[in-house]
């Protein structure tokens, strides 16, 4: 199966979107006057570099989860083909930004006796 990829004009379109929420966090973190001239360069970066880890966690932890709620309520057994129930099941992820919290999809098939995720 082809897997999609995201065009260069939708994540320019993205980048624009984050950069206005850059703006809103700056505002966030020193106020309307914005950073006093105290505030140097580094101590800027690391606010926009935790604003950035943030948007990035949460944009993966929910694009995982409209994924996940893609597969709905079962799925048939790889193995034997028998509709199984899916239940969430916790898990953490390790990305480049952090670690990510995710429901992942899973089942059991009584008759198989094997657990399974379901996959596209």
């Amino acid at each position: 199966m082809a897997k999609r990829t995201v065009s260069t004009e939708e994540l320019a379109t993205v980048r624009r979107l984050a950069r206005k929420f850059g703006m809103e966090v700056a505002r966030q973190a020193f106020g309307d006057s914005g950073p006093g001239k105290d505030v140097d360069l580094a101590t800027l970066e690391s606010v926009a570099q935790a604003a950035a880890e943030g948007v990035a966690l949460g944009t993966v932890e929910r694009m995982l989860s409209q994924q996940a709620e893609q597969f709905g309520e079962e799925q048939p057994c790889p193995a034997c083909g028998r509709a199984c129930d899916l239940v969430p099941r916790e898990r953490e992820l390790v990305i480049a930004h952090g670690r990510v919290e995710t429901a992942e999809p899973a089942a059991h098939c009584p008759d198989c006796r094997r657990d399974f995720f379901p996959s596209a």
